[in-house]
C-alpha cells in the first residue's frame, strides 16, 4: 500500500533531483569502468584494480542497509544529504589520489554515497508520489541510465586521453551538487514517515518475499549476461571495443523502453503479470544470447536478442519496485527499499563471480563453453525468478 503524505513536497523538484541523482550513479559507474586502466596505469595499481570495485560494492551494501533503517526513523532528508555529502567527497578524494591505495578508500566513500542516494531515491517515490504516479517516476529514472550507457564511456575516454583521468572523477561534483539542491528541500518537505507499528524484526517484510526473490534472479540473469557479452564479442568475434559496447546498447535502450511500457499500464494491468511477462522475456533474451558463444552468428543477431532481454529487465524490474513499496507497511519503505538494493547487488555481484569462475577456470582455449555454462546458469536463475512471480499477489 502506498504510504500516507502529511505534506505535499514539491513534486517536480523531487522528480528532477532524483533523476540527477541517478544520472550521477549512472555516469561514475560507466565511466569509471572505461578510465581505470588509465588510473591503475599511472598509479602502477594493477594488484589493486579489482579491490578498487570491490570496495565500492561492500559500501554501497553497507550504505542501503543502514540509510533504510535512517529513512524510516528521521525521514529521508538526512541519509540523502550524508549520501550526497559521501559520494561528492570521494570524487575528491579520487581525484587528488596520489596511490591507488587512495584510490580504493575513495571508491568505497564513493560506493557508500552511491547506496544512500539510491535507497533515499526508492523511499521518496514511496512516500512523495500517488501509487498511479510511481510507475512514471521509476521509468524517468530509467531513462536516466540512457545517455550515460551511451556517452559515458566515450566522454570518460577521451577524457582520461586527452586531458587527465583525474577529471573523470572531479567533472561529476558540480552534478552531485545540483542533485542535493533541487532534492534535499523536497525530502525534507516529506518530514518524518509515521510511527510503524512494532512487530518482530524479519529479515524479509512480510509479502515481499516473492518480489525480493525476484529481483535477485533477474539482476542475475541480467548482469551475468550483460557483462560478458563484450568478452565474447572481442575474443570470438574479434569485434572493436566500440562495437563489442554497442551490441549491449540495445538491451540498455529496451530497458528503458520496458519501464516506459509499465508506467502507461500500471493501472490496467495485474502487477503480477507484467512482471511475469518481463521475467519471461528476460529468460528467453538470455538463453538466445548465450548464441554469442558461437562465432558464426553475426553479432546484430545477438543486439538483437540481447534487446528482448532489456526489454523484460524494463518491466519486471520497474513493476518489482512499485510492487514492494505498495506491499511496504506506511513509515517501512525505507525498509522494502533496502531489501530489493541488496537483492539487486547480490544478484549482480554473484552472477559476476560465479560467471568469472567459470571463465577463469576453463582459460582461453575453452571459453566458448564456458561461456554457455555461464549463460545457461543465468537462464536457469532467472527462470527461478519466473516461479517466485507466481507467489506474487494478484
Amino acid at each position: 500500500m502506498a504510504a500516507r503524505r502529511t505534506r505535499l513536497p514539491p513534486l517536480r523538484a523531487l522528480t528532477a533531483g532524483l533523476v540527477m541523482a541517478v544520472t550521477v550513479n549512472a555516469v561514475e559507474a560507466v565511466a569509471v569502468v572505461t578510465a581505470m586502466p588509465a588510473v591503475s596505469k599511472e598509479l602502477h595499481g594493477d594488484r589493486l584494480y579489482g579491490v578498487a570495485f570491490s570496495a565500492y560494492m561492500l559500501a554501497n551494501l553497507s550504505a542501503i542497509v543502514i540509510t533504510g533503517r535512517q529513512a524510516d526513523r528521521h525521514g529521508p532528508a538526512r541519509p540523502f544529504a550524508m549520501g550526497a555529502t559521501a559520494f561528492a567527497v570521494g570524487l575528491v578524494l579520487a581525484g587528488a589520489a596520489p596511490t591507488m591505495g587512495v584510490i580504493v578508500v575513495a571508491r568505497a566513500v564513493q560506493g557508500f554515497g552511491g547506496g544512500a542516494m539510491g535507497t533515499v531515491a526508492l523511499v521518496a517515490v514511496g512516500r512523495g508520489f500517488a501509487a498511479h504516479e510511481q510507475a512514471r517516476v521509476f521509468a524517468y529514472m530509467s531513462t536516466a541510465w540512457v545517455l550515460p550507457g551511451l556517452l559515458a564511456p566515450v566522454v570518460a575516454g577521451f577524457v582520461a586521453e586527452h586531458f587527465s583521468w583525474r577529471w573523470v572523477f572531479l567533472g561529476v561534483l558540480p552534478f552531485v551538487l545540483v542533485a542535493l539542491v533541487l532534492t534535499l528541500p523536497a525530502l525534507r518537505a516529506l518530514g518524518k514517515p509515521p510511527p510503524a507499528p512494532k512487530r518482530k524484526l524479519r529479515v524479509i517484510a512480510p509479502g515481499l518475499a516473492p518480489a525480493i526473490i525476484t529481483r535477485f534472479c533477474i539482476n542475475y540473469g541480467f548482469f551475468g549476461t550483460d557483462t560478458f557479452v563484450p568478452l565474447a564479442a572481442t575474443r570470438l568475434h574479434n569485434a572493436s571495443t566500440v562495437i563489442a559496447g554497442i551490441t549491449i546498447t540495445g538491451a540498455t535502450l529496451t530497458w528503458t523502453i520496458g519501464s516506459w511500457v509499465y508506467s502507461r499500464r500500471s493501472q490496467t494491468v495485474v502487477p503480477r503479470r507484467i512482471i511475469g511477462t518481463g521475467v519471461a522475456l528476460l529468460t528467453l533474451g538470455v538463453a538466445l544470447t548465450a548464441t554469442v558463444a558461437n562465432s558464426a552468428v553475426p553479432l546484430w543477431a545477438v543486439a538483437c536478442f540481447w534487446s528482448i532481454g532489456g526489454l523484460g529487465m524494463g518491466l519486471a524490474y520497474t513493476a518489482t519496485s512499485v510492487y514492494a513499496l505498495r506491499h511496504a507497511a506506511p513509515g517501512r519503505e525505507g525498509q522494502a527499499s533496502a531489501q530489493l538494493q541488496v537483492a539487486d547487488m547480490g544478484g549482480s555481484a554473484i552472477a559476476g563471480g560465479v560467471a568469472g569462475a567459470i571463465i577463469g577456470l576453463g582459460g582461453h582455449a575453452h571459453l566458448p563453453p564456458a561461456l554457455v555454462a555461464a549463460f545457461a546458469i543465468a537462464a536457469l536463475v532467472t527462470g527461478l525468478g519466473f516461479l517466485a512471480t507466481r507467489r506474487l499477489n494478484a
